[in-house]
């Protein structure tokens, strides 16, 4: 009889694992700050096999049934993730590169993703990063955008594009507009967005956007040319196209800002505080 016993406990365990003698929990889980299907991918990674998750889409809640010893990871991951969004204030101005060698800055290039070059800008004589409330450019289209965080908000850079014949060259080749699409004045920008991350930085995501204006403001996405900054906050950083070559969507996009050719390259500088 105990024999018996112990082979109908083994076939249980091995066969049917929900039915082990692993206790299971069932807990929802109320989403304060963010969409509750936005969550569900995370905490599918944290559940054992035998987990479960489901979203309540009218309650913003998430029904989640696995092992005790899942479930704790459960609760801290959500304390985690689901907290209230920071706000972040930036300002945009473009400036040319020699401007800030004549006011005493120089600029620590690193090459960034998508064609990008992104700096710290330092002291020329002591080459000591600069605060960024003591950075006064002065610079040109100076933008101020305010965007909640894993939001998106629109920086403009310029319209009536000096090189929209190479953009759209650029974009058929890339599949972004149709073959044999012309247009003559292009709006420029970058879609951007930003996520606090630990240490006093943040994660700012640039994505460049083309706004062709024949064809009834459509615009487009450049996504080989997206980038991704990460950055001390409050903190100052500046942008350009990589000067690693030349026939890359980046190193011409800058130009947009103004229909008259300058010497020097453009820049972007990009100043983030945290609300």
């Amino acid at each position: 009889m105990r024999f018996s016993f112990v082979i109908i406990l083994f076939v249980t365990t091995v066969f049917y694992p929900s039915l082990s003698v692993a206790k299971m929990e069932m807990e929802i889980f109320e989403i304060h700050y963010m969409n509750a299907e936005e969550l569900e991918g995370a905490v599918k990674v944290a559940l054992s096999e035998s987990g479960r998750v489901s979203v309540v889409k009218g309650a913003n809640a998430i029904v989640v049934r696995d092992h005790s010893a899942n479930m704790e990871t459960v609760r801290k991951l959500l304390a985690q993730l689901d907290r209230r969004p920071a706000m972040f204030n930036i300002t945009v101005e473009f400036v040319e590169e020699k401007r800030l060698k004549e006011m005493g800055f120089a600029v620590q290039w690193h090459v960034a993703g998508g064609g990008w070059s992104v700096g710290n800008i330092v002291s020329g004589s002591s080459g000591v990063a600069i605060k960024a409330g003591l950075l006064k450019f002065n610079g040109k289209k100076k933008q101020f955008i305010k965007i909640m965080e894993r939001k998106q908000g629109k920086i403009f850079v310029g319209e009536s594009v000096p090189f929209a014949e190479y953009v759209m060259r650029y974009g058929v080749n890339h599949g972004y507009v149709s073959s044999g699409v012309k247009f003559k004045d292009a709006g420029t920008g970058f879609l951007v967005s930003a996520v606090a991350i630990k240490g006093a930085k943040a994660r700012i995501s640039l994505k460049p956007e083309i706004s062709y204006y024949d064809r009834e403001n459509k615009s487009f996405t450049v996504n080989q040319a997206l980038t991704e900054i990460v950055m001390d906050v409050p903190g100052t950083v500046v942008l350009a196209g990589s000067e690693s070559s030349d026939n890359n969507f980046s190193a011409h996009f800058l130009s947009g800002i103004s229909s008259v050719k300058k010497d020097g390259r453009m820049v972007m500088a990009l100043t983030v505080l945290k609300e």
